[in-house]
This record gives structure tokens, C-alpha cells and sequence, in this order.
């Protein structure tokens, strides 16, 4: 729950201080994006940690939750936003059959999301 919280806070003050500097309507829905699938995250981990779900479920759904919302904004804003969806929901299934990997699922997933974003503006830039 901390760290959703940290995680909210962080992507908060980022989107605040780049919103002048996000010109484009694609880059605000971008950053709106990133802020609604934080605050999601957070009020999903405060409301299974309140009813005492265990810490492989709360990853395996926010993973399923990062995975459809990465899904959506693939369709609507940018192709390369499917292979953090296809990461985030490969991370969920594996999760639900094998509970002992979802820190590792979930941290693969991040990667993948990071390495995508890396490579999608890199080339864009190009």
C-alpha cells in the first residue's frame, strides 16, 4: 500500500510539473493514463489489503488491471502500448497458476513496459 501510494505521488507531481510542457492531446491523455491506472492501483491494494487478501492476488489483479487499461489505451492512442498489455496480462495468468512468482511476474512486466516505452519514443524521435 505504500508504495502505491509513493508510486501515486510520484506520477502526481510529474504529470503536475510536464503538464505545460505536454502539448499534444495524445501526451495529456498519455499522462492522464499513467495517473488514473496509479490512483486504481492504490485504491485496489487499500481495499484487498482492508479485507485481507494475500499479496500474490493484489499483484495478479493489478497486473490484470495494468494489462487491460495498457489494452485500451493500445487501441485508442498507441499500438506499442499492446506489448506492456500482452506483459501485464502474461504476468497475471502466470500469477493465478503459480502464486510464488508474482513479484517476479510483476517486475518482468514493468520492464517490458519500460523497454517498450524506450524503444516506441526512440523511434518516433527518429
Amino acid at each position: 500500500v505504500r508504495l502505491a501510494a509513493f508510486s501515486l505521488a510520484g506520477v502526481g507531481l510529474a504529470v503536475a510539473l510536464a503538464w505545460s510542457r505536454l502539448q499534444t492531446r495524445i501526451n495529456r491523455q498519455f499522462a492522464l493514463l499513467l495517473l488514473v491506472s496509479t490512483a486504481a492501483m492504490l485504491a485496489h491494494r487499500l481495499v484487498a489489503a482492508r479485507f485481507g487478501e494475500d499479496g500474490a492476488a493484489i499483484l495478479a489483479a493489478d497486473m490484470a488491471l495494468l494489462g487491460s487499461l495498457s489494452a485500451l489505451a493500445g487501441l485508442y492512442l498507441r499500438t506499442w502500448l499492446m506489448v506492456p498489455a500482452l506483459a501485464f496480462l502474461a504476468g497475471a495468468a502466470a500469477t493465478t497458476l503459480a502464486p510464488e512468482l508474482a513479484p517476479i511476474a510483476m517486475s518482468a512486466s514493468v520492464w517490458a513496459t519500460g523497454l517498450a516505452g524506450l524503444v516506441a519514443f526512440r523511434a518516433r524521435d527518429a
